[in-house]
């Protein structure tokens, strides 16, 4: 029987009713974390753990944030947990932080590590959907970054209730080619290509192969520039930022105080470099330098990392190349990125960066979207890199 037009919409209102009260019937209490869940917190982490494709999943096992709140901090995460009995079924965090719309100021929540007892257990899928409206109600201009790429349960999941996504384009360079078909694990995954890439290595084909497609790829040079290494950002970094914030259709703030909470001092894994043109700063970006260890992408290369970075859009080719000189100069093997900008993606490109597929989403709530809409149309005016989320930590 087809239905009219009022009655479908009668229907349509008594199924979300219906759907709203099996989800209650479900539903667990939501609050703060606090010290005396955390035994329950690590059993939650154990079940979890059980679950194929979920090992590597676990919610911090200290009620204390790694950014907490404080007076007048405009960067700090809190922790939530879904309760049901003293048994902890789901957690996540809202990072809150200041974003910059072409230049206006709104106050952005990053929903991170959302994790549900619905993954193993069936009788808790509505923790899932829980979770995200209470996230909703306490921050509507959310986004959630990383997720394993755009096809996982969670971008699929959050797409379904209407967030909008995108991939964040990767891409590398290999400075040692013999290291990267040695150790780079997407070239590894079966024995015929295991030995086809330990050939290849051994001949020098492969150094041959991707040099010729790094300098296919490159354009010209970008003008004079220099770059020097920082131990903190300052002053420069606010007018910097100042400069370059009316440029993207979205940014997080990235004036001196953010960046120095983000990317502490003291954190040896980081390394700052500043880049001139004409005596006066033009950029910065933010650079990682590890060497693995088994690591299930990159075996056991030395990595470098482009993991953020700001400039006006036109400049953002300097950036690239020294951000890449100072990485070289470290001896890396293969450097990476993800970027979501035009700009940002171009520059890398110039700079003979290769693309790869990538396993970094981007996606925003119905409400965030509609500050940056059409959304799929305007996302190369996107500033958005692995500096806006937890993506060093899979990587390093």
């Amino acid at each position: 029987m087809r239905l009219t037009l009022p009655a479908r919409k009668h229907y349509n209102r008594i199924k979300k009713n219906l759907l709203s009260g099996i989800w209650d019937q479900v539903a667990t209490v939501i609050s703060p974390y606090s010290d005396d869940r955390v035994p329950a917190v690590r059993a939650f982490n154990r079940r979890i753990a059980t679950v194929n494709g979920y090992s590597e999943f676990r919610f911090p096992e200290s009620a204390v944030p790694d950014l907490p709140p404080g007076e007048d901090r405009r960067i700090f995460q809190e922790y939530f947990l879904a309760t049901e009995n003293g048994d902890v079924r789901g957690a996540f965090m809202l990072r809150h932080q200041d974003f910059a719309f072409s230049g206006q100021i709104r106050r952005v929540a990053h929903y991170r590590l959302p994790m549900s007892e619905g993954v193993a257990n069936k009788a808790y899928a509505g923790v899932a959907l829980q979770m995200v409206r209470t996230a909703i109600q306490k921050q509507p201009l959310l986004f959630a970054i990383g997720m394993g790429g755009v096809d996982n349960p969670l971008p699929r999941f959050l797409r379904a209730l209407g967030w909008a996504i995108t991939a964040v384009p990767f891409y590398f360079y290999a400075i040692r080619p013999a290291a990267f078909f040695r150790h780079v694990q997407a070239v590894r995954q079966t024995a015929a290509r295991r030995a086809l890439a330990d050939a290849v290595a051994m001949s020098g084909a492969g150094w041959a192969a991707l040099r010729v497609m790094h300098r296919f790829r490159r354009g010209d040079r970008p003008g004079p520039f220099k770059w020097d290494v920082v131990t903190e950002f300052s002053v420069w970094a606010d007018e910097l930022w100042a400069k370059c914030a009316p440029a993207y259709a979205m940014a997080a703030v990235r004036d001196s105080a953010s960046l120095n909470i983000l990317y502490p001092s003291n954190e040896p894994r980081f390394v700052r470099i500043r880049v001139t043109i004409d005596g006066r700063a033009a950029g910065w970006a933010l650079l990682a330098d590890a060497q693995m260890q088994g690591h299930k992408h990159f075996g056991g290369l030395r990595l470098g990392v482009i993991a953020d970075c700001m400039a006006e859009p036109l400049h953002a080719p300097e950036v690239i190349a020294a951000a890449t000189a100072a990485l070289q100069d470290r001896g890396v093997d293969l450097i990476v990125s993800n970027q979501l900008h035009g700009a940002w993606r171009a520059g890398l490109e110039r700079a003979g960066y290769l693309g790869g597929p990538s396993n970094y989403a981007f996606a925003v709530s119905k409400q965030l979207g509609a500050l940056v809409t059409p959304f799929e149309a305007r996302a190369r005016e996107i500033h958005i890199n692995r500096g806006d989320g937890d993506g060093l930590v899979n990587l390093l």
